[in-house]
């Protein structure tokens, strides 16, 4: 690691960084950044200098994004002792920026009445000025070989941050472009079940056909409730279960009502698929065997709760006619349940009812 004491003569401004080489990091605009607060709070107690700050550069303007001992959140370019000063990667310590006639005409001194300056610049990939980690003091002074060394080195640091910003913000948009992608394959392929759906002859091949559609829109669901979520890999119940709910109201008879009330609580991803499944499969039994009367109105309710041990139980019933036999324990819609039920390693218990059919399930969450 090198260090510029002092050089005598002026330098024209470097190239700086363009404004878009920041999109989306957050980092060019007048709000400070606690994760590099406590980096220019240890510079300035390492270092002995009651001012600090980190900072970025775009266009015209020096963005303060974390300060220690100043109020400042931007300068002018034209303003800036670092933009002045910079030649390279090395650290540039000045001692007294009132005698340096590169920075003595400069608003920090003028005005915020500095004198002594340590900086060490960030570049861009293509090599253009985007920022500086530096300490000041109202006095001239001088750094230690340790103090100059913490600098640099707390300089890194952003750096580190700056690329782990980069990285994230990629991820982001990659995930939306497939967000984007597969939101539209999944519309696509519903679109086309439902026009199949519709010109199917036979009422079994139409049956099955809203069934696959149902399915295909639970996914888009729990798709779109994964997307919208903050947490990469959890959902809110209580959100998910009104759109399957809403999905599944489609798929039911006009004088059946699907009604669906669940507590809000994060489950994973896997867990609300498994239970997508089951309530599809729940609904999809009620509407076809239980309400045989196109007279006398329905209601599937969908319902969860979390107990004091934490296990989330769920209750699904109908106020229809009950279920056939053979539907209840032998038919294809019990196994699915039964299967997921399984996969989310739970108990399911067929409620004895007066009218209906209904069962519980109880989940232990993990």
């Amino acid at each position: 690691m090198n260090t510029i004491i002092v050089t005598p003569d002026p330098s024209p401004l470097p190239p700086v960084a363009e404004r878009s080489e920041f999109d989306g990091l957050g980092l060019i605009d007048g709000k400070p950044l606690d994760e590099f607060d406590m980096i220019a709070s240890l510079l300035s107690e390492i270092c002995e200098r009651p001012t600090s700050f980190v900072s970025f550069i775009a266009d015209d303007t020096q963005w303060f994004k974390a300060t220690c001992g100043m109020d400042q959140t931007s300068n002018p370019l034209s303003e800036s002792v670092c933009a002045h000063v910079f030649n390279g990667p090395d650290l540039v310590e000045i001692e007294d920026l009132a005698l340096d006639m590169r920075t003595a005409h400069l608003s920090p001194v003028t005005e915020w009445k500095m004198r002594f300056y340590a900086g060490v610049p960030m570049y861009s990939p293509d090599g253009k000025l985007m920022g500086a980690v530096c300490v000041l003091d109202d006095k001239p002074g001088k750094l230690t070989q340790l103090q100059r060394h913490t600098l640099y080195v707390m300089a890194k640091q952003v750096q580190n941050a700056i690329e782990l910003r980069k990285s994230l913000h990629l991820a982001e948009t990659l995930r939306q472009e497939v967000d984007h992608r597969v939101k539209n394959s999944l519309q696509s392929i519903s679109a086309l079940t439902r026009i199949q759906a519709r010109s199917a002859k036979q009422p079994e091949t139409r049956a099955a056909l809203q069934k696959v559609q149902s399915r295909i829109e639970m996914v888009a669901a729990l798709h779109q409730q994964l997307y919208q979520s903050s947490a990469v890999n959890t959902v809110d119940l209580a959100d998910f279960g009104a759109k399957v709910a809403r999905i599944l109201q489609h798929t039911c008879p006009e004088h059946v009502k699907v009604v669906a009330k669940f507590t809000p609580v994060d489950v994973t991803s896997q867990e609300a698929s498994a239970l997508g499944v089951v309530l599809n499969e729940f609904v999809a039994n009620s509407s076809k065997h239980a309400f045989p009367d196109p007279q006398k109105p329905g209601k599937i309710s969908l319902t969860g709760d979390l107990e004091d041990d934490g296990t989330l139980v769920v209750t699904l019933r109908d106020d229809g006619i009950g279920m056939p036999e053979h539907v209840e324990h032998h038919g294809l819609g019990f196994q699915v349940i039964e299967a997921s039920v399984s996969q989310l390693a739970g108990e399911m218990q067929v409620l004895d009812l007066d009218q209906g059919y209904g069962v519980r399930l109880r989940i232990p969450r993990r």
